[in-house]
């Protein structure tokens, strides 16, 4: 029976990727964030995925956002030290992200990386392969 058997290896490899996220968030480092929450609000470029901006919802919590893809919004929530964690609005994604920031040596924001929570995200996601930079913006005209 070959449904059964294939849905026996999808079931034992479900129930072991619960028990690793489970236990990632147990061990995980008490820590604040670097900087202040308002800090890492801005916009952030990726050639790829376009422009992400992060911003302080109306419920108080950081959200992210992508431009190219209106779909991926979703709140931050902190994780340890400078990694969140992206939880979807669209639940059925099943793509939440780690979102972690790189520093630079004056304290501002180098980088922001992704990376997938689960190795059950769909592999499309691409989150691993992307690098966004702070948008720059002008300094006012003096």
């Amino acid at each position: 029976d070959w449904i059964k058997l294939y849905s026996d290896v999808e079931t034992e490899a479900h129930a072991k990727e619960m028990a690793k996220l489970k236990n990632e968030s147990a061990t995980r480092a008490k820590s604040a964030p670097s900087l202040t929450m308002a800090s890492y609000d801005g916009e952030y470029q990726d050639p790829w995925y376009g422009t992400v901006s992060i911003q302080k919802a109306a419920n108080g919590k950081r959200t992210m956002s992508f431009s190219r893809s209106p779909d991926l919004v979703g709140e931050l929530e902190h994780f340890q030290y400078d990694t969140f964690i992206v939880r979807w609005n669209q639940r059925n994604f099943n793509a939440d992200a780690y979102v972690t920031f790189a520093l630079n040596a004056d304290g501002s924001i180098e980088r922001m990386k992704m990376a997938p929570i689960s190795s059950e995200t769909d592999f499309s996601y691409d989150f691993q392969d992307l690098s966004f930079t702070p948008v720059k913006v002008p300094a006012p005209a003096k």
